[in-house]
């Protein structure tokens, strides 16, 4: 399983490696600079409200299909109708819900028609990441690797083209939104074709009862995701609706949180891998020790060197990326991008947490977190702005990873190993000694470089990454 793990792992990384960079970094930061800080800003505040109610399009069915019928692939031709048929009644329940929601908050005109839109995005994204569950549960984890970054690629093309015909004349809110909707649409048609073969379809009898079974099972998968999003994903709606300058301030948080999320979109790969393997594993009753502690491994020294680096670089990088903000935007992305550790020890612990089932834990850990959250939020973003949506992530983040490597130890009785941890928790702090002292010794970004070679070096010689291993057991993964 650690083989499969690894091998699959390869692939999923190369692809996202090239393309979800290539679009957060390159396409739609240039999306922001053209449009300027204020209407991205905008944008962002809405597209951000988009998917905290998202969860509503799921309740679960993603997160829960993944899991069963990872353990039981017969059930796949018996679910999958009864939970299109599901998806399709709450897309409907969710749409209302926005047009609700947006009402009471006062948008209007544009403003409206870009968050009906946005919403409508978000029923298609459901649709591919449930199709993604699918896949990823039967364990065909190249077409997922592919579905994966399909809709990127379009964007990249589609939003491109955008910028580079007449100098960016017809590029605009409406029309980048409108290329998401077109790239998703076809992303999503691409995963049923995938999927279409594995399923046999017989005529379905709509009865209640199968379809309220399915989302008992499924609804507290739905709970956690709505809690975890709105601790998540508030910081830039309370921004824009808090401050006077609001929609500017949004759009500052915003340049920081887009390299945050370029590489924690490298995080949440880790997890959509391990969850099938987890809980097969468990049911089972396999050893998951080996598996944690390679996942431990290369997401630790991932999400640390990470945060050191761009936190030492964050004022080369800002400069480089962006026209507007670079010194507010500076100090937004040298904290926030700390908050990558926590939500990568999400992406182990509360993976293997979800995987056993224990979504009640999981849920009261959550509601904590959006508490925690919501009160720093009202306290800090008045007088620090968009630092104090910072601090409050990176608190509540922290706060909510503990509790979910303390809550495996209990449920899981593990071993890990003291000497893990403690080349773990030393690594950052050798990380930054060389950080700043090739950053003290060589001028410009191509320090960044040097110095990222030389923590990925210390990584080796730590023992956390070992190359050779990793080599050969992908090239035994057939064996």
């Amino acid at each position: 399983m650690r083989t499969k793990f690894l091998s699959n792992l390869f692939l999923l990384l190369l692809l996202n490696l090239v393309v979800k960079p290539l679009w957060l970094l390159g396409v739609d930061r240039e999306v922001q600079n053209t449009l300027g800080s204020e209407v991205y800003g905008t944008y962002f505040a809405l597209l951000n409200f988009s998917i905290l109610f998202s969860s509503l399009l799921d309740l679960g069915v993603s997160a829960y299909n993944n899991r069963n019928i990872a353990q039981h692939h017969f059930l796949l031709s018996k679910y999958f109708p009864k939970l299109i048929h599901i998806k399709l009644a709450l897309a409907c329940l969710y749409f209302v819900l926005m047009c609700g929601a947006g009402y009471l908050l006062g948008y209007n005109g544009l403003m409206f028609k870009m968050l009906l839109l946005l919403a409508f995005n978000q029923i298609i994204l459901s649709l591919i990441l449930f199709f993604r569950s699918n896949l990823g549960a039967l364990l065909l984890f190249k077409k997922d690797s592919i579905i994966s970054v399909c809709d990127k690629v379009l964007l990249i093309g589609l939003c491109g083209g955008l910028l580079l015909y007449k100098d960016g004349q017809f590029l605009s809110l409406e029309s980048f939104v409108g290329a998401q909707t077109l790239a998703y649409l076809i992303t999503a048609v691409l995963a049923f074709v995938f999927l279409k073969g594995k399923i046999k379809f017989k005529k379905l009898k709509l009865k209640p009862l199968p379809y309220l079974a399915i989302l008992k099972e499924s609804y507290p998968y739905a709970i956690l995701v709505l809690l975890m999003a709105i601790y998540s994903r508030t910081d830039a709606i309370m921004l824009e609706r808090l401050l006077p300058d609001g929609a500017q301030q949004s759009g500052i948080y915003a340049q920081g949180y887009r390299i945050l999320e370029a590489f924690s979109m490298i995080a949440y790969l880790f997890s959509t891998l391990l969850l099938p393997l987890f809980a097969k594993m468990l049911k089972d009753k396999s050893p998951i020790s080996d598996l944690l502690k390679v996942a431990l491994k290369l997401l630790g020294v991932f999400s640390l060197s990470v945060a050191v680096l761009c936190s030492v670089f964050s004022s080369d990088l800002v400069d480089i990326l962006y026209k507007y903000n670079q010194q507010e935007a500076s100090v937004v992305l040298g904290l926030l991008i700390f908050s990558l550790i926590p939500i990568s020890i999400t992406y182990i612990f509360g993976t293997l947490l979800t995987a056993g089932a224990k979504l009640r834990f999981l849920n009261q850990m959550a509601i904590t977190g959006v508490l925690l959250n919501l009160i720093l939020n009202f306290i800090l973003i008045p007088h620090f702005k968009a630092e104090g949506a910072v601090y409050s992530t990176i608190l509540t983040q922290g706060f909510t990873a503990l509790i979910q490597v303390w809550a495996c130890y209990k449920y899981f009785k593990f071993k890990l190993g003291k000497l893990l941890w403690a080349k773990i928790i030393a690594f950052p702090f050798f990380a930054a000694i060389i950080a700043y002292f090739v950053k003290s010794q060589i001028v410009g970004i191509n320090a960044f470089f040097i110095a990222s070679i030389l923590v990925l070096l210390l990584g080796i010689l730590l023992g956390l990454l070992n190359p050779k291993s990793a080599i050969s057991l992908i090239k035994t993964r057939n064996k």
